[in-house]
């Protein structure tokens, strides 16, 4: 992801990170990724580009994006005299996992507080990259366990609709499942409205008892 600012103003760097860390409070791990490139720009005048590259917890391939002051180069070529502040990015489940890269073309290069600025944003990325981690795994493991708690009821309902024992209750919803190319959550769910409210399924059919039968007798 690109993005192009304005020549940069003449803002306070406090205000500036104050903002930055505002904005990267809350933000998923996604959000982070698209919006750090710019806020950087703004927060580092002397830089003409950014680009931060992670390899996300659980991936095998990095993830990056980039922001320009002004158009986008057509093409890949680094400018002759560019000069590049590399901070590596490390979290807490992985130590190496990614770096920001700054480039400008000035020739104070990174001299002073652009270096320091720098590095307390790329601080702030490393915590924010590690809270939104930390929350997506956790909205992620409460889901599973609602889904668990779904299947487990909806064999209950099966075994005893279908006078079955678990694996086999269990068996014809992965059954359902796999005819009706859904996952076995979402059937697990709707067995559990039909239960509930007494109506018959819709959308949704249960083999029937003799073809139930037929599987539970299978070795």
């Amino acid at each position: 992801m690109t993005g192009d600012l304005p020549p940069p103003s003449l803002r306070d760097d406090d205000d500036e990170v104050a903002t930055f860390v505002m904005l990267l409070a809350d933000a998923s791990f996604d959000d982070i990724m698209a919006m750090v490139p710019a806020l950087v720009l703004q927060a580092v005048p002397v830089a003409t580009c950014t680009e931060l590259q992670v390899t996300r917890p659980g991936r095998r391939r990095p993830v990056s994006s980039s922001a320009y002051r002004d158009a986008r180069p057509a093409v890949s070529v680094v400018p002759p005299g560019t000069h590049v502040l590399s901070l590596q990015l490390c979290l807490a489940s992985n130590a190496n996992a990614g770096v920001l890269r700054l480039s400008t073309q000035s020739e104070e290069a990174f001299a002073g507080s652009a270096a320091v600025t720098a590095a307390v944003l790329t601080s702030q990325v490393e915590s924010a990259l590690d809270r939104a981690d930390a929350r997506e795994n956790a909205a992620h493991l409460e889901r599973e366990d609602v889904n668990n708690r779904d299947v487990g009821v909806a064999i209950g309902l099966v075994m005893a609709s279908q006078e079955l024992d678990r694996d086999a209750a269990l068996q014809v919803l992965r059954d359902i499942s796999y005819s009706t190319n859904r996952q076995l959550a979402d059937i697990a769910a709707h067995v559990i409205e039909v239960g509930e409210s007494g109506k018959p399924p819709t959308g949704l059919r249960l083999v029937d008892q003799q073809q139930v039968r037929a599987n539970a007798s299978l070795p």
